[in-house]
């Protein structure tokens, strides 16, 4: 039978009948009894704490330095009563903390705000480090799932290792990253995320937000977007984002339309990574007036369906109008005839929406409009059009293509030691000397 235990916010004396704060054999180590709610003195005087299985109705659970909470992993349940807005429920605030499985029942429909986050590491005027979470179950959360960034009174997150997290209906973000460095973060599942299924996030933008590392993500969309400071070396592996895994209830009032947003970042690599069911863009990237180019963004492995869903001035998978350049190696995907995968603009800023894609299998629609190419080892069939209005400098080499149209009014666009069949046009505007080294067919 699960134990219940209710936490009240006491003012005066502490008492603990169940077992004696004085024993000096058990000095270190503390088991939470069914007759104990003043956590908070328990986590004063003891440094290793044990919540055996139960439900534990909480208002918020503080732990401070040095502390290693031992649980009945996701059957110690913290279920959270708080109304008012900035109270997570377990609130991390200490360094050196080792916290069990867990799992978190929120307070989304009565609670305010967006900031009653089912575990959060939160800085308090003095740097975090060595903070390690083995798991959260959290459900119907007003915030994020786990949260990890720094409060106004200063300091930094660092060494921060999370793994095992799964949420369900978070009002905001699965899981938010907004400050720190050498953060790693493991088998991540979001279901009914309001905003991000994963969000790194630069708040305050003048704080570092670098050295990252995500590994095995299913959830809704992911943010990475800095701010005065870039976010930088962020490394994904096993990553599927998909739209239908988004939005919660009660909703949140912005609506992501995309699968993966950069903005204000740099030497990003994701391996092995899926995109699917989003409105828009698979990938958008963003860079307004006054910003800075995204760079050294590899992305290996990838599959790309079902986006750009709703028709609008885009109709394409990948935004490279804030790309300086995007390196892609092994993408697979199928586009419908009015759709292209890549698009820029025909204002770039120089040297400025360039993509490398090497080995890629992709059927129908447009490859590419509006950018700059570099194709290696590209299977492409069944398209409307290749490409349309490249920029200078594009090139497709060692490719396998059967289209329509092979190109419209792109410059000097190089085809070699390809083999093409076509219906309708050819490349009018291409380099003609570099056409002799391919096998070009014109099919009925």
């Amino acid at each position: 039978m699960n134990r219940v235990i209710c936490l009240l916010i006491l003012i005066g004396s502490f008492n603990l009948s169940s077992c004696s704060l004085l024993n000096p054999k058990r000095s270190s180590y503390f088991k939470i009894g069914k007759n104990d709610i003043n956590f908070s003195q328990i986590f004063i005087k003891f440094d290793t704490i044990y919540f055996p299985a139960g439900t534990y109705y909480i208002n918020q659970l503080i732990i401070p330095d040095n502390k290693t909470v031992i649980t009945d992993g996701f059957n110690t349940i913290f279920k959270s009563s708080a109304t008012n807005p900035n109270t997570p429920a377990i609130l991390i605030n200490g360094s050196n903390v080792k916290l069990g499985k867990l799992s978190v029942v929120g307070n989304i429909n009565n609670a305010s705000g967006e900031w009653n986050h089912a575990v959060a590491v939160i800085t308090n005027s003095k740097d975090i480090k060595n903070v390690e979470i083995l798991g959260i179950r959290a459900k119907d959360i007003r915030g994020d799932g786990l949260y990890i960034g720094s409060s106004i009174k200063g300091g930094i997150p660092s060494a921060i290792v999370a793994s095992d997290i799964e949420v369900d209906n978070c009002y905001r973000n699965g899981v938010s990253i907004v400050s720190g460095y050498n953060i790693k973060i493991r088998n991540v599942k979001v279901e009914n995320a309001g905003l991000f299924g994963f969000d790194i996030e630069c708040n305050p933008g003048s704080l570092p937000l670098k050295d990252i590392q995500l590994n095995n993500y299913i959830g809704g969309p992911i943010g990475i977007i800095g701010d005065d400071i870039l976010v930088s070396n962020v490394k994904m592996n096993s990553i599927c984002v998909d739209g239908n895994k988004k939005g919660s209830n009660p909703s949140y009032p912005i609506k992501t339309m995309d699968g993966l947003t950069f903005r204000q970042c740099s030497k990003i690599k994701i391996d092995s990574l899926s995109i699917m069911n989003f409105e828009r863009w698979g990938i958008n990237s963003i860079c307004e007036k006054g910003e800075i180019l995204i760079n050294e963004v590899y992305l290996s492995q990838v599959q790309i369906q079902n986006v750009a869903t709703k028709n609008n001035d885009y109709n394409s998978y990948i935004n490279l109008m804030g790309f300086k350049k995007l390196q892609i190696l092994g993408l697979k995907a199928s586009i419908p005839s009015n759709r292209s995968l890549f698009l820029g603009n025909d204002n770039p800023q120089e040297n400025s929406q360039v993509v490398k894609l090497i080995n890629a299998d992709v059927d129908g629609g447009y490859l590419a409009r509006y950018c700059q190419l570099e194709g290696d080892n590209l299977r492409l069939k069944n398209m409307h059009y290749v490409s349309q209005k490249l920029h200078p400098g594009s090139f497709i080499k060692n490719s396998k293509i059967t289209c329509e149209n092979v190109d419209s009014g792109s410059k000097s666009l190089r085809i070699v030691n390809s083999k093409i069949d076509y219906k309708n046009s050819f490349c009018p505007d291409c380099d003609k000397r570099s056409l002799k080294s391919n096998q070009i067919k014109q099919v009925k």
